[in-house]
């Protein structure tokens, strides 16, 4: 007993098992210790026992109940349809697990070496380390000691951290009474399989986090760390709400947009419908006005679908137009001499600034053959076509 016996008894008494700890059966194998266990995890002593015996009884050997369905396990444990069956499923899980470790069902290979056995049973991951250690202690007699063991009360300052069993054990021995070895182990086991991992350990989450050296350090960290997460939440949660106001107000802003659109293409349509109307309506005065003009002797005006030749002049149009004030053919400064060559518009004497005295368009359609009269411009064809047509260019008119 040393002055660390007292710390050991108030870690047991912190941490509550996962499971109760379990009772042995007599003349049974270490493999059918383990299938006891874990039936005692859902049902008492008296009922593990009659299960245990039930399932000896209704199969030749442990690799048929191996591969068996777990709703055929239970209804051979005796319970009701639905029932049993997470307890049928966890002993199924458990022979199946030792089949995969050890490529058979037989656990009486930990009798024989303790430290090979502290290692294999670290890959029970199912069974748990609490459970493994009950076995290994079932298995020697004693108290087992493994790396795990070692490194949980390394952090806690109990003792030095080895790698050799044997001064581990040395060094553990004083630390435990005699009478609470078992329960310890299993207490040591569930914090280094549950909490105590090797390389993350959950301190936050351990309840002897308080008188770990460790244990201390890796909290106040992770409360750091919880602390910068939490921030870094409030400010993505601000971000996304700014993100979010400004995708709205770009919606609000497009939905407007497209309200002023339409509510333009509306007035468009309602003044087009209006001009419409209007003209409609004036149609009538309109068509009036030219009958009354056409019935006082007016000239006549070009009509719309009339188009001068592009390439050719020849042959002449045969009807004489004409157009009162006009310059030229009887289509005015605006016909189709004036639009394509605008430099006959005007005489030299009308173009101010010009120092090449240009041919007026009246001289020009003159010595093309147009007949010229000052009182009103009529065109008239020539009394004979040229010899050879005559393709369009500057000098025809």
């Amino acid at each position: 007993m040393t002055k660390k016996t007292p710390t050991t008894a108030k870690l047991i008494q912190l941490v509550e098992l996962e499971w109760p700890r379990p009772r042995p059966a007599e003349e049974a194998t270490l493999l059918e210790q383990g299938m006891l266990a874990v039936l005692q995890r859902h049902l008492s002593y008296e009922e593990s026992i009659g299960a245990l015996d039930a399932l000896r009884a209704g199969y030749d050997d442990w690799n048929e109940l191996r591969v068996t369905q777990a709703q055929d396990i239970a209804s051979d444990l005796g319970f009701e349809p639905g029932e049993g069956k997470r307890a049928a499923q966890d002993v199924r899980t458990y022979l199946q697990e030792v089949f995969q470790q050890t490529h058979g069902l037989d656990l009486e290979f930990l009798r024989e070496d303790p430290l090979q056995s502290s290692r294999f049973v670290v890959q029970l991951r199912f069974l748990g380390l609490a459970t493994s250690y009950y076995l290994l202690s079932l298995a020697s007699g004693e108290m087992p000691v493994t790396t795990a063991m070692v490194r949980v009360l390394d952090r806690f300052g109990l003792m030095a951290r080895t790698s050799s069993m044997r001064k581990a054990r040395v060094a553990i021995e004083p630390l435990v009474p005699a009478e609470g070895q078992l329960e310890f182990a299993m207490v040591l086991g569930q914090v280094a399989s549950r909490w105590c991992d090797s390389r993350k350990p959950l301190c936050w989450e351990c309840p002897l986090h308080e008188k770990c050296t460790v244990g201390k350090r890796v909290y106040r960290d992770w409360q750091t760390q919880q602390a910068r997460l939490a921030a870094q939440r409030v400010r993505e949660q601000e971000r996304t709400r700014k993100r979010r106001e400004t995708e709205e107000r770009k919606r609000q802003r497009d939905l407007e947009r497209r309200e002023r659109e339409a509510e333009r293409r509306r007035r468009g349509e309602e003044r087009r419908r209006e001009a419409t109307k209007r003209k409609l309506i004036q149609e009538p005065a309109r068509r009036e006005t030219a009958k009354s003009k056409a019935a006082a002797g007016g000239p006549k005006t070009w009509p719309i679908s009339w188009a001068w030749p592009k390439r050719s002049i020849w042959p002449w149009p045969t009807t004489t137009r004409t157009k009162p004030g006009c310059a030229g053919c009887a289509t005015g400064w605006n016909g189709p001499c004036a639009r394509r060559f605008p430099s006959w518009r005007s005489t030299a004497a009308e173009r101010p600034g010009s120092r090449t005295p240009r041919m007026s368009l009246a001289t020009t359609l003159k010595a093309r053959g147009c007949s010229i009269n000052s009182a009103s411009w009529v065109f008239a064809p020539p009394a004979a076509p040229p010899a050879r047509p005559v393709r369009w260019s500057r000098h025809t008119c």
